[in-house]
């Protein structure tokens, strides 16, 4: 697995997160 996949998948997972917390706020 290369580290730019990983970083790519931790990103877009962050983007999700932070989605949701401004939706909920």
């Amino acid at each position: 697995m290369s580290t730019y996949k990983v970083l790519s998948l931790m990103i877009s997972f962050g983007i999700l997160v932070a989605t949701i917390i401004m939706a909920a706020k």
